[in-house]
Parts: structure tokens; sequence; C-alpha cells
């Protein structure tokens, strides 16, 4: 595929009025980092003083000074980025399609670990993160290159020590720049070097601008069609040689199968013999055209062996955007006002306190008379005593002594003002000077609390690199395959297990007949191989779909993380020296000290090592407690077999009434239907009797309660009637005794009464 040169141009050309203004701040930043434009140049000129000139006198130069408060917490930053250390490595992931081999997940982990190591990974990442630190923005790459006599290729980092060299596609939004469409990395080459490197070009034709019978008017024309490109400074030729990297898309069918699976066709009318294709799809996918122009002439042109451009990007801190412009900042932008506030200052009092006049006397002419050549030299010489006239000898009169016009420059205002402004350097930083804010720290606990608390405020120039290294980890591991895998039975370098070097074979089983020696294809009649396990690594080409990247610190050797994780031990806890202490110095390598550090161990630490066995009762305990529980699962187990064993005579006795059950089933079937009808009738025949019941004992408690109220009347007759005729028996009482009295009296009356004198009455 040709290059659209014209295309290039116009890319370029965006790019280059797209970054303009904030290229132009990078390099403000980076000078005011160097300390060389923390003035302004207007400032600078007014301060240099003027020569005497007719009437007007000299004005002496003023104090311009740079005291550069920017640098320090920037470097601090820095080391703390270098310290963390990173690196990438290579895991299985958990959405991999198919199955893929634990050998090749090891296989890309030590490739991986050994291209970080041998192509100094970690000066381009730092170079890149200390621009960003900076001014906010760097870059760094990865490249391919032949082995040295071979046409094997291997992975190699490069490092852009020119930053503005890079120019990515304007419209990318990632931070890391993985969705940059086209690329830039380009550098002027003087005449004579650009003819020795490039003779001819791409299609194999002598270059037309390499020639040596180039004249100057067809350098102009060059320079009139790509005037950016060809360029003439005086009698110095130059041109502009550029890296031109594009994304290029394509799309391809993705075919779902029968059995679930999915399959990509390149062309979807061949098909696998007896494959059924269920549904297909349309699939994009990249690659990557590299190569190198002069603006005019496609000077190389190759395919890149992976889809993604292989720059990355490391920034600082990515503004919101609020106008048409991409922003990115370092530490120090805005830090630059209270820098130039605190030289301004600093300059100030320097020039108050250095050229302040000195105090002068107010002295009475006639009071110095006879002493003029003392008190001329008083402001060079140190007198013990000036003399002075106190009496006027023409007036006799009293002369007051003399004084001096004291006139101090406000030096304390300054220095609150010094103190200010250097706090606000490291607020705008986000580096706090813990002896100003926190001025009762007193133990290193709290120090290093503190210092963690302050470093959270530039742990965003971190975590932005450790995005950038995700996003390296990806192109690497687009590259394995197509760079060491496509070569059966080539033998690369990879750091293994243990983090040592190992040479091993790829795509072809092999052996290693003696130790660190050369892998050996296998050969099964070969004796030299008979009695080795033969070993297979191989790169599948997608395994870049069934893999995953994780950035972590990266340690070149075991013995270098197994030195960190024991040095962050004794540093934690220091006691842990009389358990470790000599440990910890053999690893260091220094024996002398591992012997004093063993005669420091604690005596049961010592014991352990002697007798192989340890004596700490507390780990007894747990000895004895390991073999309890191993006596209960023993016990369980036995447990479990005797549960099993009943278990399997249960199930030959269900099998063996099985038949039964199955021939009685039916029947208790039956029984149970015809008992549930029988249940039924029942409970119907209940319910009626029992309805009836309840009719008859309403009746029953009818007639009790007309029983209860018959007897109850019947009572209340028999005690009336019991009533009246104790009332007629006593009325017949008192009429008889009524009676007998009236009989008494009438006869007592009869008694008294006269006898008659004549006969009638007989």
């Amino acid at each position: 595929m040709a290059v659209n040169l014209e295309l290039a141009r116009e890319r370029w050309e965006q790019g280059e009025e797209s970054s303009k203004d904030q290229r132009q701040r990078v390099r403000d930043d980076l000078g005011f980092y160097e300390g060389e434009t923390q003035w302004d140049e207007e400032i600078k000129r007014l301060r240099q003083g003027m020569a005497s000139a007719g009437n007007n006198p000299a004005v002496p130069a003023r104090p311009c000074l740079t005291i550069n408060k920017v640098r320090d917490p920037i470097r601090k930053l820095q080391n703390d980025l270098l310290q963390a250390d990173l690196g990438m490595s290579i895991t299985a992931a958990d959405d991999f399609v198919g199955e893929i081999d634990d050998s090749e997940i090891e296989l890309r982990e030590g490739l991986a670990r050994r291209i970080q190591r041998h192509s100094n990974a970690k000066d381009a990442r730092m170079w890149a993160a200390s621009r960003a630190a900076i001014a906010g923005e760097g870059y760094y790459g990865i490249l391919t290159q032949y082995v040295k006599g071979s046409h094997d290729k291997e992975i190699v980092y490069r490092r852009f020590f020119n930053q503005f060299s890079v120019m990515l596609d304007p419209t990318h939004e990632q931070p890391d720049g993985s969705d940059a469409k086209w690329a830039f990395v380009g550098r002027d080459l003087p005449w004579d070097i650009y003819k020795t490197m490039y003779p001819r070009l791409a299609n194999g034709r002598p270059n037309p601008a390499a020639s040596d019978t180039m004249t100057d008017s067809d350098w102009r024309a060059l320079g009139d069609e790509a005037p950016k490109w060809f360029k003439t400074e005086g009698t110095m030729r130059s041109v502009r040689v550029s890296e031109y990297w594009t994304i290029v898309p394509s799309t391809r069918t993705v075919a779902l199968l029968a059995d679930g699976s999915s399959l990509a066709l390149d062309d979807p009318k061949v098909l696998p013999e007896g494959v059924t294709v269920l549904d297909t799809r349309e699939e994009v996918y990249t690659s990557v055209t590299f190569a190198v122009i002069d603006g005019i002439h496609t000077l190389s042109e190759t395919q890149w062996e992976g889809p993604s451009i292989p720059i990355i990007k490391v920034v600082g801190e990515e503004m919101h955007s609020f106008d048409k412009e991409r922003r990115v900042e370092g530490l120090v932008r805005p830090s630059r006002d209270p820098q130039k506030a605190y030289n301004a200052m600093v300059s100030s009092a320097v020039e108050a306190i250095a050229m302040a006049p000195k105090a002068p006397w107010l002295v009475p002419f006639r009071a110095i008379e006879n002493f003029e050549g003392q008190w001329k030299e008083q402001s060079t010489r140190n007198w013990t005593a000036l003399f002075y006239n106190d009496i006027d000898p023409s007036t006799g009169q009293t002369i007051t002594a003399p004084v001096r016009n004291q006139a101090e420059p406000p030096i304390q205002a300054m220095a609150l003002m010094i103190g200010a402004f250097d706090q606000s350097i490291m607020a705008t930083i986000g580096q706090a000077n813990l002896a100003d804010t926190h001025p009762d720290v007193r133990s290193g606990a709290m120090a290093s609390t503190l210092l963690d608390e302050a470093a959270r405020g530039t742990s965003n120039y971190l975590a932005n690199l450790i995005r950038s290294v995700h996003y390296e980890g990806q192109i690497v591991n687009d590259l394995l395959y197509p760079i060491y895998g496509t070569r059966p039975g080539r033998i690369v370098s990879m750091m293994n297990g243990s983090q040592k070097p190992e040479r091993v074979m790829v795509g072809q089983a092999f052996v290693r007949p003696t130790p660190n020696g050369k892998p050996q294809a296998f050969d099964e009649e070969n004796p030299a191989h008979q009695g080795h396990e033969p070993k297979t690594y191989a790169l599948t080409k997608d395994g870049s779909f069934n893999v995953a990247i994780e950035v972590s610190k990266f340690y070149e050797t075991k013995r270098q993380e197994m030195l960190t994780l024991l040095g962050g031990i004794i540093e934690k806890s220091p006691e842990q020296l009389t358990v470790i202490g000599d440990r910890f110095m053999e690893m260091v390598g220094d024996d002398d000290l591992a012997k004093r550090y063993r005669a420091m161990l604690q005596p049961a630490v010592v014991q352990m090592l002697e007798q192989g066995k340890p004596v700490d009762p507390r780990l007894l305990q747990l000895t004895q407690h390991a073999q309890m529980l191993a006596q209960e699962n023993m016990q369980l187990k036995a447990d479990k077999g005797a549960r099993m064993e009943q278990a399997q005579i249960k199930a030959l006795a269900d099998t063996v009434i099985s038949d039964h059950d199955n021939k009685t089933k039916l029947e208790l079937a039956k029984i149970q239907q015809e008992t549930a009808f029988m249940v039924a009738d029942l409970k119907a025949t209940q319910q009626q009797q029992s309805d009836a019941l309840n009719v008859i004992v309403e009746q029953i408690r009818t007639l009790v309660d007309l029983e209860h109220e018959t007897r109850l009347a019947a009572k209340q007759r028999d005690h009336e009637l019991h009533s009246l005729h104790q009332t007629h028996a006593h009325e017949l009482g008192m009429a008889h005794v009524a009676n007998e009295h009236a009989h008494e009296q009438i006869e007592h009356e009869a008694d008294v009464a006269p006898t008659p004198t004549n006969g009638s009455g007989a």
C-alpha cells in the first residue's frame, strides 16, 4: 500500500497547528524548570541598569536572583516514580476463548521480563514520566530490530530524547494515546547525513534528493513543494525525515458455528469442510503501516507486526476541556507565579539590605569644628569615641549632641512574604513542608504517615504512568507471536520462574542434555536425549485474547525481590533481625555480617537451625493441634468408610425390595383411593349425625330450660301458698282468741247482770 504523501503532509500540518500552543507551554515550563525563564525578559532588562548618558547619571544594576524552589520537589516525585520501578507482567485472563497452556503464559511472562531487562525499559519509561511531571506529557516507544547475524527479530524499547519529535493524532482521547489513528516521529538531518542514510527510495530507485548533482534551484523547488521539510539556513541544507505510523482499518466476517464457537473468516465464501454456520457479523480489525518519509519521497515502507501504533504517551494532569485546545500540565505550570514572586521578593530583600545607604549623622557645623577628619573617617574606621564641641565658642551656648537619622528597610515584612511564597510554591506543587505545617512532629511513624499523606497530592502521576505501562504491555504481548513464534525451533532467552536467564526453544519439543546447555530438538532415537523429559513452549497467534496485562513492581531477579521483602519486614519491625538477620545478610552477600547476626539470633531459632525442629512452646502447641486434627481426620475418614459400607448395604437392600415395592405400589394406590372415598363418606355421614345431634342437644337444652323454669314457678307458688296458709292460720288464731275473749266477756257480763222480777223471761 503506497503512502499518500499529500495526506501525510496535511496530517503533519494539522498536528502542528493543533498542538502549537501546548508545545509552547511545554517549552516554557521546561525552561522554567531549568531556571532560565523564571524572570520575564522585560523585568530582567529593566534591572540590568544603564550607563550615564548626558546629564543623566548612571543607574546601577539591581539584583535579579533565581532561587529555584521548583526543581527539588519535582525531583522527589521523579525519584518516587523511579523507586516504584514498575514493570508489566502477563497472566491468564478470566474470559479467554478456549484453553491456554500454562507453559505459554510462562513463556510470555519470561520473554516480557527479558525484553524489559535487556532493552533499558526503565530508562525509556522514566524519561517520559519525568517530562510528564515537569511539563505535562512525555512519550516512549517499542521497536523491533534484527538480531545481529540473523534474520530473526527482537523487541526493544526506545527513548525519545527529544520529546518534541513525537506528534500524535490530535483527535485521540485516551491519555495513553492508544486510540490515535496516526503518528509522526521526526528529526531534522543535515543534507550530507541524509544522503548517506537514504540513497534509495522505498521502491528501490535512486533518491533524487540525495543526488550530488542537486542544484540550488532544484533544492528550492523541493522547498517550495514541502517548505517545512526541505530547508536552507545560510549555506546549510537540512531535511526533515519522519517516521509515519498509520492505522489501516479492515473488516472480516465472524461466523457463529453450530457448536457455539466463533470463527473469523477472511473470505466468507470459503468455509472449512463440514462446518455449519448459524449466523455471521462484520468485525473491524486494524493493521499498522510504518513508513519513513521526507515529505516528498517515501524512503522506506513496511507492515508493522502489531495491531497498535507502538508509541506510548505519559501525561501529568489532563485539564478538563473548556475550549478547542487539548491541555495537559505538569507540576511547573501552577507554581510559576509563586516562584516568580519568591525570586522578586528575595532579590528585593538583598537589594534593600546590601544597597541601603548608611544612616547619616545630623551634626551642627560648629560641633565638629577641629574634628572634621575623625568624622569623615567614622564610616570606614571603627573609632572608640567620636569627639565634638558641646559649647559654641563664639556665643558660649550649648551645642546639641550629634544624632543618627535611622532608616531601617522593612526586612521583617520581606521575610514574612518570602516565607509565604515559599509555602505557596509547595502548595501548588502538592508537597507541603512538614517542618512548617506540622512543627509538632516527633515520631518517625507520625512523620511517615504525614509523608504518605503529602504524597497523595501527586499520586495521580503514578496512576497515569501505570495506565501507560498497561498499554505498553498490550503492545509487547501483541508482538510476541509475530516476532518469536512464527519460526518453530527458534531459540530465545527468557527469565524463568526463578528470575534467572534461561534459553528455550519455541514451537518444538526440546531437551537440554547438559545443564545450562543449548536446547536441542527432541529426538527419541538420540541416546543423549533418552531419560530427559521433553518440554514444549509455543505461542498462539491469538494469544492477545487469552491473556491479561498486570502492572507491578519489576524485579530483575528473585533474589532482588526477596531482599526487598525482607528489608521491608525489618524496616517495619527491627526486632525481626534476631530471627532473619543472618539470612538477610547472606542474601546481601556479606558473610561476615551474616555470622555476626547469627550470633544474635534467638535461642529457639538457633536450636531449630541446629536440630531441625522447633522448640518454641507455641510451635509445639501448633504441632499437637495439627496431630489432633490429623487424628480427627482419620476418625472422620473411618466413620465415613463405615457410613459408606452402610450405604452400600442399604443400597443392596433397596435393590432387593425395589421389585416388591414396584408391584405393591399400584395396589397401595388403589387401597389409598378406596380409603379416601370411605373416609369422605364417613366424614359426610359424621357431619349429618353431628348436625342431628346438635338439633337434639338444642331441644334437650330447651326442655331443661323449661323444666328449670317450671320448677322455679312451682317453688314460687308453694312459697306463696305457704305464706297464705301461715297468714290464714294466724288470722284464724286471732279470730279464735277474739271469739274466746268475746265469749268470756259475755259470760262476765251475764254474771254481773240483775235477775228479772217477772216471769216473762222464763
